[in-house]
């Protein structure tokens, strides 16, 4: 597995040694809070000291302080690493992205994002344009534009039309497993993928990443790669890291997510995160997205894994269908005159592992 930093195993977690600094520790505030896990009362001092012994797995104090901050409720604060920056430190994390769609993308927007993200996805091959911001705008704002081929008939308009030359990376197919979405089974994307990496090679781009998973009940994501990669590993097929889209709503669950996807030895880009889960609605607000956010930043910020990650930034009203009870996230992250909204404000605050 392709890595950049030295790696602890966290219980399936990889987390990054090159960290800023640790925390000023306030786990012993909660040691003796009492939690639930697996049916049982534990505290977290408790859960810590088990995950420490050899039957818990042996981890080191912080490996366990670390795993017991997401899966125990009541003991957050035994996560051993800063999870915000130093005030005044402004350059921005290498990692730290946004998927917006191009209509709802303002000049102004670009301007608001250009101190808190180093790239961003539309879903498009191309840059829209006006009457929406160009190319130009983006790089003068130093954010990196990421084209994506969203389904099998992108290919040719991408063909006639060309994508930005020597860009970071080219995202595959949008969600194959969604009959919704790029609707594709493994072989047929593994019978395209060839024009992927002739469109890739005539732009000066060097990376391709995969297509983009997400769950679906009736076609598991993992599942779907694991036969694309049977019939596309023979051929030679160039994949240089692994596309996820995860809307849990608790960093237990991103974590669980990002475990399943491992296997595969390549380098995770979480090309949309956000709360949109409708077994837990109390994050679907902008004050539960600001829950999560504090949990999910910092633990992508901390996986060596995790090569990109982008915010789904869509307000509660900008959903195609609402999630429970009329109910939507309220993930949106700025807005078309440039501000950001209180969740952009927050998501220019984490620490990062990796500057830009």
């Amino acid at each position: 597995m392709e890595r950049r930093a030295r790696a602890l195993q966290l219980g399936g977690l990889a987390v990054a040694m090159a960290i800023p600094r640790l925390l000023a520790t306030s786990c012993e505030e909660v040691w003796f809070t009492l939690a639930e896990i697996q049916g049982a009362e534990v505290t977290c001092g408790e859960r810590i000291g088990f995950l420490q012994s050899p039957q818990g797995g042996f981890l080191t104090e912080n490996e366990a302080r670390a795993q017991v901050s997401l899966e125990v409720p009541g003991c957050e604060a035994c996560w051993p690493w800063e999870k915000f920056r130093e005030p005044g430190l402004s350059s921005r994390s290498a990692k730290r992205g946004i998927a917006i769609e191009s209509f709802r993308l303002t000049k102004a927007a670009l301007i608001g994002l250009a101190s808190i993200v180093s790239w961003g996805c539309t879903w498009d091959y191309k840059v829209a344009g006006d009457p929406g911001p160009g190319l130009e705008d983006w790089e003068a704002a130093g954010i990196e534009f990421i084209p994506m081929i969203w389904g099998s008939d992108t290919i040719p308009l991408a063909a006639a039309s060309g994508l930005p030359n020597r860009s970071l990376a080219l995202l595959g197919f949008n969600e194959p497993n969604f009959p919704s979405q790029s609707k594709l089974e493994p072989w047929e994307a593994a019978s395209f993928w060839p024009s992927l990496e002739q469109l890739a090679s005539d732009h000066g781009i060097t990376e391709i990443i995969s297509p983009s998973m997400n769950y679906h009940p009736d076609k598991d994501p993992v599942q779907w790669l694991e036969e694309f990669f049977a019939i596309c590993d023979p051929m030679g097929c160039k994949v240089d890291g692994i596309a996820m889209h995860v809307f849990a709503c608790y960093g237990a669950g991103l974590k669980a997510h990002l475990d399943r996807y491992r296997k595969f030895g390549k380098p995770l880009w979480v090309t949309e995160i956000a709360c949109s889960d409708p077994y837990t609605p109390e994050r679907l607000s902008a004050e539960g997205q600001m829950a999560y956010m504090k949990e999910a930043v910092p633990l992508l910020e901390q996986d060596p894994d995790v090569k990109m990650y982008a915010w789904f930034s869509y307000f509660k009203d900008q959903w195609a269908h609402p999630i429970v009870d009329g109910l939507n996230g309220d993930a949106g992250l700025v807005n078309p005159d440039g501000t950001l909204s209180p969740l952009g404000a927050l998501y220019d605050t984490f620490a990062h592992t990796n500057l830009t």
